[in-house]
């Protein structure tokens, strides 16, 4: 046993067990299916192996010593946990109750590899375009060489001008520390505000057709935009739809011109629309609790589209 729980404390989830399970085969328990993009197997799968990276939201504190962010997550995952029994029992929601869900939601949002993935690559390229923006200017270039050597008191180990000519050239690569990525998470806060002032509603999946969820789960869907516009669309746009997957049977959705019912039956043409926003957001990976050559095709053909936008 504690060999499996040492196991259990390096595999940080990045998309949670208990939600997860919301997605289980009901013929087939403790398992769910999972599809992956441009890739022909269908895998038989337990929360418990998917979804995870050795030590994903690990980072050093201001003592120096490790620490992680698994324990505050531990806590909004305990309380959307109780908040998703509400959402299956239609009951409406009081406001520590949205603002709980509001925050898990913007957890769900900040702590999936795809946006920290966006968010060192833009940082990666804002430094780059920035260092080839000094190096073309030798005066802006030379503020930034005192500068740094008056802070740290060591002077550079090569010159002006072949500083200048390195970063111009641009032909060197940035690679920051693990935890770098994490810095979106420190955001929830606003995040959740954001989801909270949104207009709700939860749909029901009523006929044969059942939710899918995925490695990045909350779409953003602006009917107006490309729908491959990823960072293009903000949560604060007036047109914007945000769709979450609860379960294979509820799904949430957020906008801020839907009208509020609370609760409705979706019928399969809606929940075929639904589950076509969650495979365009999904990065790699689909879960599912049917075993199906049709959602296989439908992932499929979306995933060929998406790659040649």
């Amino acid at each position: 046993m504690d060999f499996i729980q040492k196991i259990m404390k390096k595999r940080h989830h990045y998309i949670p067990i208990f939600y997860l399970k919301g997605f289980v085969d009901p013929y087939n328990e403790p398992f769910l299916w999972q599809y992956e993009k441009g890739c022909k197997d269908i895998k038989k799968v337990t929360a418990e192996n998917i979804a995870w990276r050795k030590y994903y939201y690990s980072f050093t504190n201001i003592e120096g010593k490790q620490d992680s962010f698994e324990d505050v997550l531990a806590v909004l995952e305990g309380a959307a946990s109780l908040i998703f029994k509400k959402i299956k029992n239609y009951e409406i929601l009081n406001d520590q109750e949205r603002g709980d869900f509001s925050y898990f939601l913007a957890t769900m949002l900040t702590r999936v590899p795809r946006l920290r993935e966006h968010f060192e690559s833009y940082a990666r390229n804002y430094m780059k375009q920035f260092g080839q923006y000094a190096g073309s200017n030798k005066n802006i270039l030379e503020s930034i060489i005192r500068n740094y050597e008056k802070d740290t008191g060591q002077k550079i180990p090569v010159s002006t001008k072949d500083l200048q000519d390195f970063l111009v050239k641009g032909n060197y690569d940035i690679n920051f520390g693990e935890s770098f990525s994490l810095e979106p998470m420190t955001y929830i806060k606003n995040i959740a505000n954001i989801f909270f002032r949104m207009k709700w509603v939860f749909f029901e999946a009523l006929d044969n057709f059942k939710f899918i969820t995925s490695d990045n789960p909350i779409a953003f869907w602006d009917p107006s935009q490309s729908p491959s516009s990823f960072l293009g669309v903000g949560l604060l746009n007036k047109n914007i739809e945000v769709t979450f997957p609860i379960s294979k049977d509820f799904m949430f959705l957020g906008s801020w011109k839907f009208e509020s019912k609370n609760y409705i039956k979706a019928n399969n043409n809606t929940v075929k629309d639904i589950n076509y926003r969650t495979v365009l957001s999904a990065a790699r990976f689909i879960f599912s609790c049917e075993n199906s050559t049709s959602l296989y095709n439908f992932i499929q053909k979306l995933s060929s589209t998406d790659n040649k936008k």
